[in-house]
C-alpha cells in the first residue's frame, strides 16, 4: 500500500500487520491511513493511527519485535474518488 497512491488517488487505506517477539508470540496491529489536504485542497499529508489487537498480545514484551508490520491483509477505502485499480490494470 503505497504513500504515494493514496495521495494520487485520493482514498484510504486499511492494513492488518503482524509483529512477532523473540519467544515466538504474535500481536496484530489494525492501522488506518487517510489522506489530508493542504490550503489549496491538495491531498497532500498522511493522517494514520494504529490499535494493537489483543490486549493480552501486548503484556509482559520479552523484547523488542524481531519482525515488524509483516503485512496479513491491505485494503483501500473509497472516500469518494474510487479505489485504485489492481496492479496490473492502470
Amino acid at each position: 500500500m503505497s504513500r504515494r497512491t493514496l495521495l494520487e488517488h485520493p482514498c484510504g487505506g486499511r492494513s492488518l500487520v503482524e509483529d512477532r517477539f523473540p519467544s515466538g508470540r504474535c500481536s496484530t496491529v489494525h492501522i488506518l491511513r487517510l489522506p489530508l489536504a493542504d490550503g489549496d485542497g491538495r491531498p497532500r499529508f498522511l493522517v494514520s493511527c494504529s490499535a494493537e489487537g489483543r490486549e493480552e498480545d501486548y503484556r509482559q514484551p520479552d523484547g523488542p519485535p524481531v519482525e515488524v508490520s509483516r503485512p496479513l491483509r491491505l485494503d483501500w477505502l473509497d472516500i469518494g474518488h474510487g479505489v485504485p485499480p489492481p496492479p496490473g490494470n492502470g
